[in-house]
C-alpha cells in the first residue's frame, strides 16, 4: 500500500496532471494514427478510380478535411507533449 503521507502534495499533484496529459496524448496519437490510415484510403481510393475512368474529385474535399484535422491534431500532440515535459521533473524528480 503508498502512504499518501509520506510523498509531498505536490508530487502526487504533479503525478496526476502528468498521467492524465499522458493519457490525453496518447488519445491524440490514436486519433492521428486513425486520420493517417483514412488519408492512405482516400489516396489508394483515388488511383483506382483514375485507373477505372472515374470522377475523383470528390476524394479531394475528404483528403482536404482530413489534412486541416491531421495539422489541428498534431498541434494538440506537440502541446501535450510540452505539458509532459513540464510536469515530469515535479512528478518524478531524480
Amino acid at each position: 500500500m503508498i502512504d499518501f503521507n509520506e510523498i509531498p502534495q505536490a508530487q502526487v499533484l504533479a503525478r496526476g496532471q502528468y498521467s492524465m496529459v499522458r493519457s490525453k496524448r496518447e488519445d491524440a496519437l490514436k486519433a492521428l494514427r486513425t486520420l493517417c490510415e483514412g488519408q492512405n484510403g482516400a489516396t489508394a481510393a483515388i488511383l483506382r478510380d483514375i485507373q477505372e475512368g472515374q470522377e475523383v474529385e470528390r476524394h479531394f474535399a475528404f483528403l482536404r478535411d482530413g489534412l486541416i484535422h491531421l495539422a489541428e491534431t498534431v498541434a494538440e500532440v506537440e502541446e501535450l507533449t510540452q505539458q509532459i515535459e513540464l510536469f515530469r521533473p515535479v512528478a518524478f524528480p531524480k
